[in-house]
């Protein structure tokens, strides 16, 4: 496992020791607070050591994972639940002498990872920042099925979005370009939604961007689906706001 081009050892083999090989770094600065390999093939303990040394860490911990021989044998529950909610897929299926990479975040979802015959991923990250502290608890009674539909011009031509299979946006009302729809985070009402034609409008995207800094609070679900076609004129800021929401 290596850390901008610099190995970072879980043991003391260059070359990993047999099982789960865990690295965990700080998101603020990417210093590394725990590297340590757990042999979950042949010591029925190392799944539960696992959890202890893991479970304290704070959300935002990024964790890099690789197995060596072998590391299904004796993998525990708690320790796939613990990647599973990370967002990892293979964790679960991971067989025996099979190899699994991963790289996550914690409390997030994967941010990649790989299992086979052998595997390798990669990725960049940048650093957590702090943006605001609260002292407000929210009790969560339910949640909301939210859902998009996209298709361009010569595969459908249409742009839908439903929460609880109720339709916010019908394709009646898209237009081309973005559609965008701002959800309140705890409630889920539509506080905002308006098109954006960034396809032929120059000034579409200057528009976005100024609605989005002025018209939607800072909290709040946003939802976009692209009707026809969005890309000709959808300007560097528009992509750099959407991106900073997660839009790769």
């Amino acid at each position: 496992m290596y850390l901008n081009g610099n190995q970072v050892k879980s043991c003391d083999s260059d070359t990993g020791c047999r099982g789960l090989n865990i690295v965990a770094m700080n998101g603020k600065d990417h210093k590394v607070i725990h590297n340590k390999a757990y042999d979950t093939y042949a010591d029925p303990n190392q799944s539960k050591n696992l959890i202890n040394d893991l479970k304290d860490l704070p959300e935002g911990t990024i964790f890099m994972v690789s197995v060596k021989d072998e590391a299904s044998n004796r993998l525990g529950e708690p320790v796939k639940e613990f990647f599973s909610k990370m967002g990892s897929s293979e964790i679960n299926a991971l067989g025996f002498r099979e190899a699994w990479a991963f790289i996550g975040v914690k409390g997030q979802e994967a941010f990649t990872e790989k299992r086979g015959a052998t595997a390798s991923t990669a990725a960049s990250l940048g650093y957590a920042q702090e943006v605001r502290h609260y002292k407000k608890q929210t009790k969560v009674t339910g949640g909301s099925k939210i859902e998009v539909q996209s298709a361009g011009y010569t595969t459908g031509n249409l742009a839908r979005v439903l929460i609880n299979d109720k339709e916010i946006y019908s394709n009646k009302d898209a237009r081309r370009g973005l559609n965008i729809v701002a959800l309140d985070f705890e409630t889920h009402k539509v506080v905002f939604k308006k098109a954006y034609d960034t396809f032929a409008d120059g000034n579409a995207s200057s528009n976005f961007v100024k609605d989005f800094k002025s018209e939607l609070p800072q909290f709040c679900i946003v939802v976009a689906g692209v009707k026809d076609e969005a890309s000709r004129k959808l300007s560097k800021e528009a992509k750099e706001v959407l991106a900073e929401l997660g839009a790769a």
